[in-house]
């Protein structure tokens, strides 16, 4: 209790918000990995007279 507490709670909200930063930036990579996996697979899948019309 007291200060040592007070100490300790800085801490826990400090590592909750960096936590939760960490798992936001992991989602926005694995949706941004999984666009440009599925923006490969359509162009790899066009035929080459369509490619670019």
């Amino acid at each position: 209790k007291g200060a040592q507490g007070d100490a300790l709670h800085v801490l826990g909200c400090a590592a909750g918000y960096n936590l939760r930063w960490l798992m936001r930036w992991i989602a926005f990579l694995r949706a941004w990995l999984q666009a440009m996996a599925g923006a490969s697979l359509s162009l790899a899948h066009r035929s080459p007279l369509t490619f670019g019309a």
